[in-house]
């Protein structure tokens, strides 16, 4: 009760800091408002395909590991190199797959992205040897993870030109509100179904439910892809259009690589952090349900980020804000690595969650403001690529620093002292946006 008072008035407290704070706070509810009733639709579409992305995200499937674990005999290593191997196959497999999104009609990317989330799923209720158990997490970390968030965030990218933040911000809404609800409702089935169960009806959900309401949401989607098409020919006429990259131009520009360093930071050591959050709740004596509390302060305040930074990167540019993002990240870890004290387990997630909930919708207008958004498909699928493959090594690499003695305190230190370094180093690559 005194860990949920906390956790309440904590809260609370930030949601009227933000209020208070915020930059014309007024102003930025009636935009919200008057944005939302002329794209409803649209929005609903890209809130609904980043939620549904949830099901192929670490902190879902990890609910389930205890019961994997046990029923194919796994330890925590095995498990973590499994589901390594099938996030960086997925990873690969992005590359080649997320760049369609600029080449087919949007309507058929994401009723062929939703059907095999649902397959994956049904996978995952029947899997009984390892290889198919692996099988399922590769397509569960490919079509959720991948391809369903990836069509929402390009999307979003793609047709918000004047307004691209507050469209992304909206969109990825949908990932904390998982993080917010899923987690209970899946450990209250979990008591009354089995794990198997529990995936036949997330497949059925998924097939009955979301792949025709997402048809709906799209079925104007004809003429946007026409009115953009039509700006776009506009633009390039002018005298001074905006330089479109090709994926190849991009993967040949050192510059992507290197603001890669600083965007991957968050998918990386939330990720390790997360799946082994047994072992950091043991080590610093809290409870898991104290943990899981602490989750929902977490997505609270990756929805307050999400939300809010949409209107500064359409005021200040994504450019701008880059290299500060990650600054509540650093200051949350090292907190968490010098203190075993249960608040600091909240102050981290509420950090943590500041970091994460603007640092997606950054990024992907990052790339459209550097690299155009003609081929925005096939560079976003890339950079989501780094993404999933960097969140493909850190359950592995910590693990295997956690076998060979390396405190988790250590681990959370060095990741701070890396963030601090490639921040910096977006600050002065992108110094003349600061001024």
């Amino acid at each position: 009760m005194f860990e949920s008072k906390i956790c309440i008035s904590m809260l609370i407290t930030l949601a009227i800091i933000f209020l208070i704070f915020s930059e014309a706070n007024l102003k930025l509810l009636q935009d919200y408002i008057k944005f939302i009733i002329n794209n409803l639709q649209f929005l609903c579409f890209g809130f609904l395909m980043t939620l549904g992305s949830s099901f192929g995200q670490t902190y879902f499937i990890a609910l389930f590991s205890a019961e994997v674990r046990n029923e194919f005999a796994l330890t925590h290593g095995d498990y973590g190199i499994l589901y390594s191997i099938a996030t960086l196959f997925s990873s690969i497999t992005l590359i080649w797959l997320g760049r369609k999104i600029d080449q087919i009609d949007l309507r058929w990317f994401c009723f062929l992205a939703i059907s095999g989330l649902a397959i994956a799923a049904i996978i995952m209720t029947t899997a009984k040897t390892i290889l198919l158990l692996t099988l399922a997490l590769y397509a569960l970390r490919l079509t959720g993870q991948g391809l369903m968030w990836h069509a929402a965030a390009t999307s979003m990218a793609r047709y918000f030109h004047i307004n691209r933040g507050l469209a992304l911000s909206i969109s990825s809404a949908g990932l904390p509100a998982g993080e917010a609800f899923l987690p209970f409702l899946t450990v209250s089935l979990l008591t009354i179904i089995t794990w198997r169960q529990t995936w036949l009806l997330i497949a059925i959900l998924i097939g009955v439910g979301l792949v025709p309401l997402i048809q709906l949401l799209l079925k104007s989607h004809k003429k946007r892809h026409e009115n953009f098409l039509k700006l776009t020919s506009k633009k390039l006429k002018e005298n001074k259009p905006m330089r479109q990259w090709s994926r190849y131009e991009v993967i040949r520009d050192p510059q992507f690589y290197n603001i890669c360093l600083i965007t991957l930071a968050p998918a990386f050591i939330i990720t390790g952090l997360f799946f082994h959050q047994v072992h950091l709740t043991e080590l610093k004596g809290w409870s898991l349900s104290w943990f899981a509390i602490c989750f929902s302060a977490f997505a609270f305040c990756r929805f307050t980020a999400s939300i809010s930074i949409g209107p500064l990167i359409d005021r200040k540019s994504a450019k701008k804000l880059l290299p500060w993002y990650l600054l509540p990240l650093i200051i949350g870890m090292i907190i968490l690595s010098v203190s075993e004290h249960r608040s600091t387990a909240l102050i981290f997630m509420m950090l943590a969650g500041l970091s994460t909930g603007s640092g997606g919708n950054i990024s992907t207008a990052l790339w459209a403001e550097i690299y155009g958004t003609v081929h925005i498909g096939g560079i976003r699928s890339l950079s989501s690529a780094v993404m999933v493959f960097s969140s493909a090594l850190s359950p592995a690499i910590f693990g295997w620093l956690i076998d060979n003695n390396v405190t988790i305190d250590s681990i959370i230190f060095v990741m701070a002292v890396y963030s601090s370094a490639v921040s910096i180093m977006a600050y002065f690559r992108f110094s003349k946006y600061q001024e």
